[in-house]
């Protein structure tokens, strides 16, 4: 293997990892040579001479980005792109071609490539583009993927809030879903007591639960009841140097507790009481840890007084819609059954459909005839977990063919089945350079 590696330093946060598989290191170093001459990124270029040699750095991981030089115009060169992209499949991947061919480009991001560059037209600060494109793009599939089955959770919860009457029962529901999710020791729902006033542990899960169940904590004691006391949540990065923790909690359980994050439980503007989440790791919650709970806590509230449950999915419905509309491609979010549950602005003017017409629609509604028996294939894989990218032909609300692209991935919940998140790129308004 031949390392050519740089720093580059400017705007990025930290350097890009980029590997470059290419057999002709005079045209390697060209490309050191070309990107060396761009400012602004911090950067870290490597270069494998052979392929078994990128694909053993790829199978150590850290590589953000692959450049994948494809030399013949024939089935080698695809076949190294597969092999690739068999190996990390989260990786993006770029091909830096010899080869001016529409035909061969669009061959190549069906096979899976996120672009496809001519070396001979190509410069620096176009490649470099190109890979934060790509970059970014798998960082919003990922992120879309967590937020989904973060709304995913709180549907959960919701649902449990309206099949059942045993609070307790709901309660629990809701306290080793966040355990399962965040992985913590421990989490429990404290609550007021109208009648002293005092906040009781009503529910707990994990570690020692047993202990801390029924137990009984002033009002402003301990983290527990500051919260309560302020009505704003909080998150104690080491309760072994913070005085506001109560050590009562850990001499009665044994754990050394030392995260803490704490969420209160409202009702129009009144505090029943707080969700806590704990671990016996320091620095183990940041702020998304607290962007999940806050919500959890809203509904487990809205159970208590039947109230604001809906609305508070309603408001984490719209953040995620947020950042799918930001996005340049179309994204369907299909149930278990196919049927349409989201769908970004982009879709839609893709398909020229309003958002809302397309709900609850079947997703081979907007499928060219010809298609459905390959697309009922591609499903058949879904609920296997494994994801698909295939070439269809959608139609829009007037008849016309759109050509696309289309990234499956499958959703699941708790091990179930819940949906597909698909990524649609339009063909026509394809362009190799980004």
């Amino acid at each position: 293997m031949c390392n050519l590696c740089y720093d580059w330093v400017g705007m990025e946060d930290r350097p890009i990892k980029a590997l470059l598989i290419e057999e002709d290191l005079r045209y390697a170093w060209r490309v050191r040579e070309m990107l060396l001459q761009v400012r602004g990124a911090l950067f870290h270029l490597e270069c494998a001479s052979q392929l078994s040699a990128g694909l053993d750095r790829l199978e150590m991981g850290g590589v953000d980005v692959v450049v994948l030089g494809l030399a013949p115009q024939d089935t080698l060169g695809f076949d190294a792109l597969a092999r690739v992209l068999a190996r990390a499949p989260s990786v993006p991947l770029i091909v830096l071609s010899r080869f001016d061919d529409p035909a061969l480009a669009m061959k190549a991001i069906r096979k899976g490539a996120q672009d496809y560059l001519i070396r001979g037209e190509v410069e620096g600060t176009q490649l470099a583009c190109s890979m934060r494109y790509a970059i970014e793009r798998k960082r919003m599939e990922a992120m879309l993927a967590q937020q989904y089955h973060e709304v995913g959770l709180l549907n959960r919860a919701i649902q449990a809030f309206g099949s059942s009457l045993d609070l307790d029962k709901v309660l629990a529901t809701v306290l080793e879903e966040t355990r399962h999710i965040l992985g913590v020791v421990a989490c429990s729902v404290w609550m007021v007591e109208p009648e002293t006033g005092d906040l009781v542990c009503r529910q707990a899960a994990g570690q020692k639960s047993d202990v801390v169940s029924g137990w009984r904590l002033a009002m402003g004691e301990g983290i527990a009841g500051l919260v309560a006391i302020e009505g704003q949540s909080l998150i104690v990065p080491d309760a072994a140097v913070d005085e506001r923790h109560f050590v009562g909690v850990d001499q009665l359980t044994g754990l050394a507790l030392r995260s803490i994050l704490t969420v209160p439980l409202q009702v129009r503007g009144k505090v029943i009481g707080v969700l806590q989440v704990l671990d016996t790791a320091p620095n183990r919650f940041s702020t998304a840890d607290l962007t999940l709970l806050e919500p959890l806590g809203t509904a487990a509230a809205a159970a208590l007084e039947n109230a604001r449950v809906y609305e508070e999915a309603e408001r984490l419905r719209a953040f995620n819609e947020k950042i799918v509309q930001s996005l340049e491609e179309g994204v369907l979010l299909d149930d278990a059954a196919g049927h349409i549950t989201f769908v970004n602005s982009k879709a839609a003017d893709l398909l020229g459909y309003a958002s809302e017409e397309l709900l609850g629609q079947h997703r081979m509604v907007v499928l060219a005839p010809e298609y459905l028996i390959a697309i009922e294939e591609e499903s058949a894989k879904w609920a296997k977990g494994i994801s698909s990218r295939y070439e269809a032909e959608l139609l829009t609300k007037d008849g016309r063919r759109v050509p696309v692209i289309v990234s499956a991935r499958p959703m699941f919940s708790d091990g179930r089945f819940t949906g597909v998140l698909s990524v649609l790129i339009n063909l026509n308004g394809h362009k190799g350079e980004r």
